[in-house]
């Protein structure tokens, strides 16, 4: 597996203070981007923008953002439907 281990940030969007919808970062110890151009052609729906080296995914109503060093969601109920979601 690639990802073996990440530190799991769940907060309240910025531009939305007290919302009951969550938003997670996973930070992670290793660099992912190897992998964006195989996960943009597997995954339905992907966008790779290679400029900014990043990955964008629409999955089940969740923004999910591939990026160097971190893995984003949004839109998730609480911590466990973020670990859920990343770890998916």
């Amino acid at each position: 597996m690639l990802i073996d281990s990440y530190d799991l940030e769940v907060f309240t969007p910025p531009c939305d203070p007290g919302a009951e919808r969550f938003a997670a970062t996973a930070h992670l110890t290793i660099d992912i981007s190897a992998v964006f151009p195989y996960l943009n052609a597997t995954l339905r729906g992907a966008v790779y923008h290679k400029s900014a080296n990043a990955l964008t995914w629409k999955k089940g109503g969740h923004n999910i953002a591939f990026h160097e060093h971190e893995l984003s969601t949004s839109n998730v109920e609480d911590r466990e439907a973020a670990v859920k979601e990343l770890e998916g």
